[in-house]
């Protein structure tokens, strides 16, 4: 069939889709075509997958009580990042920085673009003073 209705039930039973299904045991479900074989993928990391939820600490039921809707204490802010870790950018990035792809697109022609260079303000009112006051926000580094 081409069309299949998008249900977890319809899915194959894995750790975190407790509700799939099993395949049959003697099902061959080697690839009638084989898929090409990629170095690397451009695309974004699930959250259940090991390599990523591997971070995503200390959601226990005493989390569940107590902080919720705050990370807990041992959450690995590593978790929020999607990227494979080969395509993570080490440190912070300040805006403004070049991107080359190379081999994105058919053509011999590499695809560049630039990260937007945008500041965050906020506006800071101090009542005692009766005044406002703008400044710039920056990332805290631990």
């Amino acid at each position: 069939t081409d069309n299949v209705p998008l249900y977890f039930q319809l899915t194959s039973l894995v750790e975190f889709n407790t509700v799939g299904r099993r395949l049959p045991e003697d099902v061959d479900t080697r690839p009638i075509f084989p898929a090409p074989q990629l170095s690397f993928s451009p695309g974004p990391i699930c959250r259940s997958w090991p390599s990523r939820i591997r971070y995503a600490k200390g959601f226990t039921s005493q989390w569940q009580k107590y902080t919720r809707p705050y990370y807990p204490d041992e959450f690995d802010f590593n978790f929020l990042n999607c990227a494979p870790a080969e395509q993570q950018y080490a440190g912070f990035l300040k805006g403004n920085e070049k991107i080359v792809l190379n081999g994105l697109l058919r053509s011999t022609t590499d695809f560049t673009s630039f990260l937007p260079g945008i500041r965050i303000w906020a506006q800071l009112y101090k009542s005692s003073q009766n005044r406002i006051s703008t400044k710039s926000l920056r990332i805290q580094k631990n």
